[in-house]
C-alpha cells in the first residue's frame, strides 16, 4: 500500500466527501495529486444537465475524474444529505 499523501487537512487514506462541488475543480484536484479518486465522494446540488452549462470546464472535469474512480452525485441537496441511501454507512 502507497503511503499516505496529506494536502492541508486532507488524506489520501482517508474517505472524503466534498459537498456541493460547482465545477469539481477541487475534486480534480485532489484526484490529481493522490493519483486516484476511489476514496473521495463527491455531490453537486445541479443536476447531470444542468451543471455544465453552469461551468464552463466541468464536464472535461468529470471526465477525467471518472476516470480515475471517481464518484460522482447530482442533485443532492446538503440540506437533506442524511437521507440519501448512497451516503448512508452500511450496518453490519
Amino acid at each position: 500500500m502507497a503511503e499516505a499523501m496529506w494536502i492541508n487537512c486532507y488524506c489520501s487514506a482517508q474517505k472524503i466527501l466534498l459537498v456541493g462541488e460547482g465545477d469539481f475543480s477541487f475534486f480534480l484536484y485532489l484526484a490529481t495529486v493522490f493519483g486516484s479518486a476511489f476514496n473521495i465522494v463527491a455531490t453537486s446540488l445541479d443536476s447531470y444537465d444542468v451543471f455544465p452549462k453552469k461551468y464552463r470546464k466541468a464536464q472535461s472535469n468529470v471526465e477525467v475524474l471518472k476516470k480515475v474512480g471517481a464518484t460522482i452525485l447530482h442533485e443532492i441537496d446538503a440540506t437533506q444529505m442524511k437521507d440519501e441511501v448512497f451516503l448512508k454507512k452500511p450496518q453490519v
